[in-house]
């Protein structure tokens, strides 16, 4: 999965709607999951580029105007692929920064994306200073019905007034079996658990999660995706559960 591919089909910007540069078929499109008190709310997207299925979930400002709309495409993202510089590995996956343009405005993009390149993490920046936080990868294909699968990677969190932000390790466990997964995920001053995350088709989401930040614990929510051949990679965001949250997050994994 190159990552340009993925950022002209599923980025979010600012207050610039730039899902859905591809998705065309009637099966495919927009669902609004929530809406904060600010008008910032969290999108699921579906749809085709390139002969390519993708499904990616993304904090968003304007979340409200996916509900019933036709979505505006916005200003293009392009990333300029010369510059992605790789700033680190784990087992799982790379750590990868780069820069490119919304439209023309200049962006600067962080992330990860798994060895199978079946799953990342975009976080990018403009010079304007809107940002844009999503995960995602290539549509889950052949879910399996029973067993269960660990899925290690890593994951990002930041305050949403951009004071602060950190990287760190995450793992879910998912049993196709009983359709739930729970997951743990931590930064050195974050840590995200819970358990009964509902898993339904290639969707997952839970509500009764705790989102630990510099020893405070708030109730958390998440929101995701099984993504690749037989399931084989997991993306996802998750934020506290106040109207108004603070703390937003991202995570992928295979």
């Amino acid at each position: 999965m190159r990552i340009n591919r993925f950022l002209a089909a599923s980025a979010l910007v600012g207050g610039t709607t730039l899902l859905g540069g591809c998705m065309a078929t009637t099966q495919d499109g927009y669902e609004v999951l929530r809406v904060f008190s600010d008008g910032v709310g969290v999108v699921r997207g579906r749809g085709e580029t390139d002969g390519n299925r993708l499904t990616v979930t993304a904090i968003t400002p304007s979340a409200a105007e996916y509900e019933g709309a036709t979505v505006n495409d916005g200003q293009p993202v392009n990333l300029d692929e010369s510059s992605i510089v790789i700033t680190g590995t784990d087992a799982n996956g790379a750590f990868y920064s780069g820069n490119g343009f919304v439209g023309a405005t200049p962006i600067a993009i962080a992330g990860y994306q798994t060895n199978n390149n079946q799953a990342l993490v975009i976080y990018g920046e403009t010079t304007q200073g809107d940002t844009l936080l999503m995960s995602g990868g290539m549509e889950a294909t052949s879910i399996p019905t029973s067993g269960s699968a660990l899925y290690n990677g890593a994951t990002a969190i930041g305050a949403r007034n951009g004071t602060f932000a950190e990287t760190g390790i995450f793992s879910m466990n998912v049993n196709f079996a009983i359709n739930k997964a729970a997951i743990g995920a931590n930064t050195a001053n974050t840590s995200l658990v819970g358990t009964g995350i509902d898993v339904t088709g290639d969707k997952l989401s839970g509500t009764g999660l705790t989102l630990t930040v510099m020893g405070t614990e708030h109730p958390a929510v998440l929101d995701g995706s099984l993504h690749g051949p037989n399931a084989n990679a997991v993306a996802g965001v998750y934020h506290d559960a106040r109207p108004n949250p603070i703390f937003g997050g991202a995570f992928a994994g295979q």
